[in-house]
């Protein structure tokens, strides 16, 4: 069984009403998380990602991402919904908006394309 065939099981125990509100829970909480490892290690730029790895503040922010994996899946069983090409498409246009950015060389955007795209416009 799947991680996301237990979030499925879940979801049904609980149904749409508990789980959708549990939902909007989590993404608060998830903003919170991020919100204090700003606060914490980050604060100020002093200490890069790598130097804030594991620390509480980042311990607290995979719990809450954990919990939304797990209420995105729910939600996206509720309404029926696989996300695959909708996520496909979303970074495939911000891959093409970072390749016409300025200052980004006509060789550097066609490589960037190519690369992530296979050339696709």
């Amino acid at each position: 069984m799947t991680q996301q065939d237990k979030a499925e099981y879940i979801a049904r125990y609980y149904g749409y009403n508990n789980q959708s509100r549990k939902a909007m829970e989590e993404a608060g909480e998830l903003i919170q998380a991020i919100n204090k490892f700003w606060e914490g290690p980050m604060e100020n730029g002093n200490v890069s990602l790598e130097e804030a790895a594991l620390c509480k503040e980042e311990i607290a922010l995979m719990e809450e991402l954990a919990d939304m994996q797990i209420m995105i899946w729910q939600m996206c069983y509720f309404h029926g919904m696989d996300l695959t090409e909708t996520i496909e498409g979303k970074l495939d246009r911000q891959i093409r908006r970072i390749s016409m950015e300025r200052g980004i060389p006509q060789e550097q955007r066609e490589r960037i394309l190519n690369t992530f795209l296979g050339g696709r416009r």
